[in-house]
């Protein structure tokens, strides 16, 4: 894992507004990652359903 937010990483602890806001401003300059589920003290949130969302999104696009 990331170990602290950076100019290219975010971390954002559920899908809102802000995170898309955020993809936006990547998109517009040199890019970044956005670590969704993931707050500003590394906590984790909701691990086992995004790995289940990660699974079915893999088997899907390169199936």
């Amino acid at each position: 894992m990331y170990s602290k937010e950076t100019q290219h990483t975010e971390f954002k602890p559920k899908f809102n507004e802000d995170v898309i806001e955020t993809l936006v401003a990547f998109a517009n300059t040199q890019g970044g990652r956005v670590l969704v589920g993931v707050d500003d003290k590394k906590t984790c949130f909701y691990a086992g359903k995004i790995l289940q969302a990660s699974t079915k999104f893999q088997s899907f696009a390169f199936a």
